[in-house]
């Protein structure tokens, strides 16, 4: 019951990393949008100077949103290939199951990545979007997304299972 439970945590990670990175495809304007206010530095008062100028080059901005929506596919194909080696090894031995759980912990790392790490480190600190509303937001998704399938997710797959 217990390996059930982790497989079903893996395909839920799998399918919110794929339906953000579907919702951005599908929201393609918006998408471009909320990243050019965010890298421009738009309504920034608290602390009106940062050390990264503002990027406002339609190029650099499309990067950027190509890179976040490209993580977010990446890390939800990883926790479905997680999902299927878990899978396929359900009655495996603990040591074959164990093993069945490295996509889904190199997928965790890819969440973490796109989440934790375009969202709070270079969105949030580099770009100081927690100034604005739509920026804090932003920061309080990612958080809830870094937390939920990286975080509690991967503590609850990698426990053991061998009981």
């Amino acid at each position: 019951m217990l390996r059930m439970i982790k497989i079903s945590l893996m395909l839920f990670a799998a399918l919110m990393c794929l339906g953000h990175a579907i919702n951005n495809l599908f929201n393609i304007g918006p998408a471009i949008g909320a990243v050019g206010y965010v890298l421009g530095n738009v309504e920034h008062t608290v602390y009106p100077s940062s050390f990264i100028p503002a990027i406002t080059s339609p190029t650099l901005l499309w990067l950027s949103l190509s890179v976040i929506i490209g993580c977010e596919l990446i890390a939800g194909a990883l926790f479905a290939k997680g999902t299927w080696d878990m899978w396929c090894a359900r009655d495996y031995s603990p040591a074959e199951f164990a093993a069945s759980k490295k996509f889904a912990v190199i997928g965790a790392g890819a969440a973490m990545f796109v989440w934790f790490g375009l969202f709070q480190v270079i969105g949030g600190t580099f770009f100081q979007q927690w100034q604005t509303q739509a920026g804090w937001l932003s920061l309080e998704g990612a958080f809830i997304y870094a937390a939920l399938p990286t975080l509690a997710v991967l503590y609850t797959v990698g426990t053991p299972d061998d009981y």
